[in-house]
């Protein structure tokens, strides 16, 4: 009879088998995943350009460019409320298009490492078209999942809102009652964040093997966030010990990222300043910074994702395998 595996040589055994991984193929590896969030961040900014030119091309068709200009504003923003709205929704839908998109390209990293344990070929594209049904049908999921979450928040900022309105309405004869809600706003607010925090902590943890699920088990997204819950509920203890260790790995992996986030936090607050001596350049000098900035930011998480993702992976797949 086999002898069990303690507790930490489980939870440890995902991180061997990285280090055995990554240690010949840490180059090949890290520039497949850049190749990957760099493409996610050209999709995103692709579709939002397309529908960008779509929004401009509907206001120049209608007549609609003068609303920009300083005389009557008022008026032709009244005249163009139905074309405002339109672009509004189309906005809306460009953001879910992107969305939807960028976190297909995404996942398909998820796909890459997967091939890379067992030893298959990869494409971007043939994986991207293989997943992008059921990561909309994720996404939709996981929309609905967020709202339920944040329905009581948003009751209790309704029923607040309302309240105050009653109690100003009434005249000064309220004034107590007033002052005593506004005393009590802030402490519904720590109490709100902290239920929201502790809810997303929760979704983060039932919900971390969701994907797997459905992109490697052949599982459909509802069942594979049930396959998630139950895989978290018969491993709890060496979920949590194992997750902290990533966090920890990943943090000290991020250490180049958050060196330079502060860099870059110190050159947002001393711009102001700047623009005062070379105001003429520092409109070329944001259009220049911008992208430099988004790309030295996936740079440097690409990094982090060479850690988390293939040891998160390898354990989802020990933990499956022993809660079959």
């Amino acid at each position: 009879m086999a002898k069990e595996e303690s507790f930490f040589d489980y939870v440890l055994a995902p991180f061997k088998e990285w280090y055995g991984y990554i240690k010949d193929n840490a180059v090949r590896y890290y520039v497949q995943l850049l190749k990957i969030y760099l493409l996610r961040g050209f999709v995103w900014l692709g579709i939002m350009l397309f529908f960008g030119l779509v929004a401009i091309g509907i206001l120049a068709a209608v007549g609609g460019m003068g609303i920009f200009s300083d005389t009557g504003l008022v008026v032709k923003t009244l005249t163009m409320l139905p074309v405002i709205i339109s672009l509004g929704l189309l906005f809306i839908i460009a953001l879910i298009v992107a969305g939807w998109a960028s976190t297909s390209v995404s996942l398909t990293a998820v796909i890459y490492t997967d091939s890379e344990f067992k030893k298959e070929k990869f494409s971007i594209m043939e994986a991207f078209n293989r997943i992008k049904g059921k990561v909309f049908r994720y996404l939709v999921a996981y929309f609905v999942i967020w709202c339920a979450i944040m329905l009581p928040v948003i009751i209790i900022i309704l029923i607040a809102i309302g309240g105050f309105a009653a109690l100003l309405s009434q005249g000064s004869e309220t004034g107590v009652a007033i002052l005593g809600m506004l005393i009590a706003m802030p402490l519904a607010m720590i109490l709100m964040t902290g239920y929201v925090v502790i809810a997303q902590l929760l979704l983060g943890l039932f919900a971390q093997f969701w994907t797997y699920g459905f992109l490697l088990a052949g599982m459909g997204v509802r069942d594979a966030l049930g396959r998630s819950v139950d895989m978290v509920l018969k491993k709890p203890g060496r979920v949590i010990v194992f997750g902290i260790m990533v966090y920890i790995g990943s943090m000290a992996f991020g250490a180049p990222l958050m060196i330079y986030n502060m860099f870059f936090q110190v050159i947002v607050r001393v711009l102001p300043y700047m623009a005062l001596e070379y105001s003429p350049w520092m409109l070329w000098l944001v259009i220049v910074a911008v992208p430099v900035h988004i790309l030295i930011v996936i740079v440097l998480s690409a990094i982090v994702q060479c850690f988390s993702l293939p040891s998160h992976y390898l354990f989802w797949k020990k933990v499956r395998k022993d809660t079959v």
